[in-house]
């Protein structure tokens, strides 16, 4: 038997909300002073990243990615 339109709306809204506290972790508090932005480009670095492949990743240049390692450190 096929679900209502809004069963099946309010069965994907739970799905998703408990994906997303599953998935998402806290963000440390020394960490929350950066931008989400910053943190993605500082963990893309502790990954081992090289500049040139975070910013052609991130469409931004490799000046702009060692500009935030630089502020950052």
């Amino acid at each position: 038997m096929p679900l209502s339109p809004a069963a099946a709306k309010a069965l994907i809204k739970r799905f998703l909300r408990s994906r997303q506290e599953e998935t998402v972790p806290a963000i440390p508090e020394p960490l929350r002073i950066l931008t989400a932005r910053k943190r993605q480009v500082m963990s893309l670095v502790a990954a081992g990243d090289t500049d040139e492949e975070i910013a052609s990743g991130l469409a931004v240049s490799p000046l702009d990615v060692a500009v935030v390692t630089l502020e950052t450190s």
